[in-house]
């Protein structure tokens, strides 16, 4: 299998959450981003909503994400076809990157409903800036961003929005 390293995908993910403090649940939202390495520009970028099988947006979960109920319900995809149109649009053979551990998550989801992720190679941004500046602590993307001289743009927890300031990080502090 041959991989193409010119390009990667960055992307983020957000999921059913409640206030209590519970485990996130069933993805909702997946944004993507194409970052070109040569050219340091996004050469793409995309949003989709997906629709859970079982979990139902709180209103927290709606709050901290702008995603309502009624937006899954009108515009959400079950997971199994954003999962084909992202390996159609984006591929399988290109590095996809994340802050944090997104990847794993969706491989789980995929596999919980029987479906291969199509992120086979997987980046942890997180822990890649953590190796870099010698640290054990954990850094929000905000943070990070800060540390490297820039804001964040845009509303956090909106997954388009996360995955175009990781790749703005990537290009700031030449991650890659």
């Amino acid at each position: 299998m041959s991989f193409n390293f010119s390009k990667v995908i960055c992307f983020d993910m957000e999921m059913c959450c409640w206030d209590d403090g519970s485990a996130p649940g069933e993805i909702i939202s997946i944004g993507l981003c194409e970052l070109n390495l040569a050219s340091q520009e996004i050469t793409r970028d995309t949003h989709y909503v997906v629709k859970p099988q079982n979990d139902k947006v709180s209103e927290f979960c709606q709050e901290l994400t702008g995603i309502s109920q009624r937006m899954v319900d009108r515009q959400g995809r079950p997971l199994e076809d954003v999962m084909a149109t992202i390996s159609k649009n984006f591929g399988t053979k290109r590095p996809y990157a994340a802050w944090g551990t997104d990847a794993q998550y969706l491989a789980r989801q995929c596999a919980s409903i029987g479906i291969t992720s199509p992120v086979q190679t997987s980046l942890d941004m997180s822990l890649l800036y953590k190796l870099r500046n010698w640290s054990d602590r954990s850094t929000s993307l905000t943070a990070a961003l800060e540390k490297a001289g820039t804001t964040f743009e845009g509303k956090a927890h909106n997954a388009l929005v996360d995955a175009k300031n990781l790749a703005r990080l990537i290009l700031e502090i030449r991650l890659l």
